[in-house]
């Protein structure tokens, strides 16, 4: 991990943010709280040079007050915990599961870094079956 107390310059801060923005979230990891915030203001002042305005920032905080739960990348993150869970895998279907269902299942939680293939690797290998089994 990258200690952002040594960025003397923007290059390795804008490094960090590429790598680290999927759609509209950023997420990456910080040694401190010092370290949160340098970056908090650096990359607030490299998106307002692209004309994009930073508004919310979460964190983990183990003496946070109030919800502590926040949705991150289509999981769920607790701020207090400093935890990650996907809780929307389930189907929620009486009767038949379709190769649609299945599908849905499998693309309900966008995962670039992949958090949770262990988990959905599984439903997509059965996909994949029974596609193969509707060829035959």
């Amino acid at each position: 991990m990258q200690n952002l107390s040594r960025m003397n310059g923007m290059t390795d801060l804008t490094e960090k943010l590429r790598k680290s923005c999927y759609v509209d979230n950023c997420v990456t990891s910080l040694p401190d709280y010092n370290a949160l915030h340098l970056f908090m203001e650096k990359a607030t002042e490299v998106f307002a040079g692209a004309k994009f305005e930073l508004r919310v920032w979460e964190y983990t905080d183990p003496d946070l007050e109030g919800p502590s739960c926040t949705a991150v990348l289509g999981m769920s993150c607790d701020k207090k915990e400093d935890t990650l869970a996907v809780d929307n895998l389930s189907v929620e279907k009486d009767g038949l599961i379709t190769r649609r269902t299945i599908l849905s299942v499998t693309q309900r939680v966008l995962d670039p870094i992949g958090f949770i293939c262990p988990v959905s690797l599984c439903p997509k290998l059965l996909l994949q079956q029974c596609w193969a089994l509707k060829g035959e």
